[in-house]
């Protein structure tokens, strides 16, 4: 029997000024035509827009963009990257080489959990995909933690009040 495999196209944005690929143009793109998915390339953006993400919530705020016109889930890449004053794209760098701040990304899927598959264009391909899974993983435990520090705390208060 054959597998049955299901093609996304998808169309990114890109780092350049005067390369068709803003995320209005992206975004238009994918209203236009039915299936065509956008592919959410951070350095790409990060240089496009002269280092607009700095946040998580710059982060949650950009994901939940892609996620709309992403009902099968989001396809993004990662990686450090510096860019010119006017907002050109001159290379990717490792993650620890930059002013993108992994770590303000993964406090966004922390809070959001959207489907996503994020893959590591740094130039340390493998170290920095291992790097991305290490904060991704300490994030999630400090919010595990927290929670349950708070759920702790009510417990104590509401049998304080019983």
């Amino acid at each position: 029997s054959e597998m049955e495999l299901k093609r996304r196209r998808g169309i990114e944005v890109t780092g350049h000024q005067d390369v068709f690929g803003s995320m209005d143009q992206i975004i238009d793109l994918c209203e236009e035509f039915e299936g065509l998915t956008p592919v959410l390339n951070f350095p790409h953006y990060q240089s496009r827009t002269r280092g607009s993400l700095n946040t998580t919530s710059d982060f949650v705020e950009l994901i939940n963009q892609f996620a709309t016109y992403s009902p099968a889930g989001i396809y993004a890449s990662f990686s450090n990257v510096e860019f010119t004053p006017e907002g050109n794209e001159k290379w990717y760098t490792p993650l620890k080489k930059g002013e993108l701040r992994f770590e303000r990304l993964a406090e966004a899927l922390a809070d959001i959990k959207p489907e996503i598959t994020l893959i590591s264009a740094s130039p340390l391909l493998e170290h920095d995909a291992v790097y991305m899974r290490t904060l991704t993983e300490r994030v999630l435990s400090k919010k595990a933690a927290k929670q349950i520090k708070e759920d702790k705390k009510r417990q104590e208060s509401a049998t304080e009040e019983a």
